[in-house]
């Protein structure tokens, strides 16, 4: 479906592009918070304990200062759940940060905390405080260079896009041109216009077989499973048509020079094989994956 949709296909080129850059901004943000995460070890190795009821709440009194005075009054000595105990649980909780779900009571932990297996103090060292937005502000960089590589390089495929769709206008005209010495401009643009009708015909077969798709369920009625069974052999068809098309249109050569149309044929292959080849038992089995992947078609 996407080779149908030039947005679509703009897109995926856009996002496939786009890995190396992103490669990069990820090496990055990982050198960051492995750096962030060295630090936080060293500041609230071991601090991120606290005393707690059999119900697990808080418990705060002035008799309780450390874990043995906590473990003395039958209390539990509990670690928070994200901590700076080691590398690994810095780093666990740094991506916690980063995906700004409850960075917050992170952040508010390490204020309070003390030192190893002392009791927390409310807001005990609010400078602390610094670490964590600075963090969060690192964060915020690295979200707007990822952003902007993005940005980058989808305005770059789209002056590209429009460079490649000049070059092919020009060598339709060409072509038509040629074409208007040995043939009638009016059947020109009438086979233009059944193209055209063809590919819209194709875009809503495709539509449809993706709404039946999205029925299927367990326990589903034997009908809507031969009816899918139905769309997938004439969706399967009317692809063969289009290929065929295609390639008494543009040629082998043109044909096979654009990547989307050699995953056609990767698809057409695919599903010829699952009708000719497997056995009905097996076919059932596969019967969903080319229909799956017209969605890329």
């Amino acid at each position: 479906m996407l080779n149908h949709f030039p947005q679509l296909r703009l897109t995926i080129n856009t996002l496939v592009a786009a890995v190396g850059p992103i490669t990069n901004i990820v090496l990055i943000s990982l050198m960051f918070m492995f750096f962030y995460a060295i630090v936080g070890v060293q500041m609230f190795e071991g601090a991120f304990y606290n005393c707690m009821d059999t119900d697990f709440h808080d418990v705060r009194h002035p008799n309780i200062t450390d874990n043995s005075s906590c473990l003395a009054q039958n209390f539990i000595w509990k670690e928070r759940t994200f901590n700076f105990d080691n590398l690994l649980q810095a780093l666990l909780s740094l991506f916690v940060m980063y995906s700004k779900d409850g960075w917050v009571n992170i952040m508010y932990d390490g204020i309070d905390a003390v030192g190893p297996d002392i009791q927390p103090i409310t807001q005990f060292n609010p400078w602390r405080a610094l670490y964590f937005i600075l963090f969060m502000i690192t964060c915020v960089l690295l979200l707007d260079m990822f952003i902007g590589t993005l940005v980058d390089t989808w305005f770059l495929k789209v002056h590209q896009e429009r460079e490649l769709q000049r070059q092919k206008q020009k060598k339709r005209r060409r072509v038509a041109t040629r074409r208007r010495r040995v043939t009638d401009p009016a059947e020109d643009r009438l086979q233009s216009r059944y193209f055209l009708y063809f590919e819209w015909f194709v875009r809503a077969v495709v539509a449809i077989n993706l709404l039946v798709m999205a029925f299927d369920h367990y326990g589903q009625p034997k009908y809507l499973e031969d009816l899918m069974e139905i769309c997938f052999y004439v969706l399967t068809g009317l692809f063969m048509i289009q290929l065929l098309f295609k390639t008494l249109v543009l040629g082998i050569r043109n044909l096979v020079m654009d990547w989307w149309n050699v995953l056609d044929v990767v698809v057409l292959v695919v599903s010829m094989t699952t009708i000719v080849l497997l056995a009905p038992p097996v076919k059932s089995i596969f019967r969903s994956t080319p229909a799956s992947s017209t969605v890329c078609v």
